[in-house]
């Protein structure tokens, strides 16, 4: 993806690269309309290359680098500490509040476990476009019997 090369240094590339290459595979597998046993064994099989690619990327890859919170994250936080301490007389001055949090990759995301039970899913209730995960709201009328 040209957007990404040589934005780290050579012997992270291949491996940041290959995890790029692997989400988007996933990701278009998964999100395919119509699935045949093929294209289930190729999201699985891609799931599991995937995984171990995620895995080498934490272990080599993510303790080499700094990362922060983006600016827009900061500002949303920093407008929730304020509200939640209003009245606690806590000092909230522009200084204490103007700093950005680390932020470090975690393999510890529900979003990355669930990935393994997506084939299951997808045998289970069908392609991801044929249901909602929303809430829905139903308003019966309420019958009282005595």
């Amino acid at each position: 993806m040209p957007v990404f090369e040589g934005l780290f240094d050579p012997e992270d590339e291949d491996i940041i690269m290959n995890v790029l290459y692997l989400l988007s595979s996933v990701h278009a597998l998964a999100k395919l309309r119509l699935h045949t046993d093929a294209t289930l064994t190729s999201l699985m099989q891609m799931t599991i290359r995937f995984g171990n690619a995620l895995r080498l990327f934490h272990t080599d890859v993510c303790h080499k680098y700094e990362t922060k919170e983006l600016h827009e994250e900061a500002q949303k936080r920093m407008r929730r500490e304020v509200s939640e301490h209003m009245g606690e007389g806590l000092n909230t001055s522009k200084k204490t509040r103007q700093r950005t949090i680390e932020k470090k990759f975690s393999m510890l995301r529900p979003k990355l476990h669930f990935l393994g039970d997506y084939v299951r899913c997808i045998l289970q209730f069908g392609t991801t476009d044929s249901y909602s995960t929303a809430i829905v709201s139903v308003n019966l009328p309420i019958q009282v019997t005595f």
